[in-house]
């Protein structure tokens, strides 16, 4: 969803400088906006499978010391980020540009919280 949110806002840079003409751009932006919006909601599920066996497994593990963890704060705050762009597009209340670079900041944020994941050391978590 990523990738087609970038070609949606290339392309609808590009028309917008009446650099490309419609019917020349080859895809068009409803057929993007349509898989950005398909995709998100693999992406989203997946991404919840992800978070919540790891907070089954962690809970089983560590015995609720890991909810204060920053890495687990990120994780959610990714996680209910991309919740609600994916739930807004899906009932058309979030359209155009403005869904297409909350699509974008979701994906960053994801990237982020990976980020966070691998640098920075957790407290809770170490394996000893």
């Amino acid at each position: 969803s990523f990738m087609c949110a970038i070609a949606y806002l290339a392309s609808s840079l590009r028309l917008q400088q009446k650099k490309l003409m419609p019917s020349s751009a080859g895809v068009s932006l409803e057929s993007l906006d349509r898989w950005v919006r398909r995709l998100s909601w693999v992406g989203w599920i997946t991404l919840s499978f992800g978070l919540f066996s790891g907070w089954i497994w962690a809970d089983l593990t560590w015995k609720g010391s890991w909810l204060t963890d920053p890495k687990v704060m990120a994780s959610l705050g990714a996680w209910g980020l991309t919740m609600a762009v994916v739930l807004l597009r899906a009932r058309g209340k979030l359209q155009g540009r403005l869904g297409m670079w909350l699509t974008v900041l979701s994906f960053v944020l994801i990237l982020l919280g990976l980020l966070l994941d691998r640098f920075i050391p957790s407290t809770y978590l170490r394996f000893i």
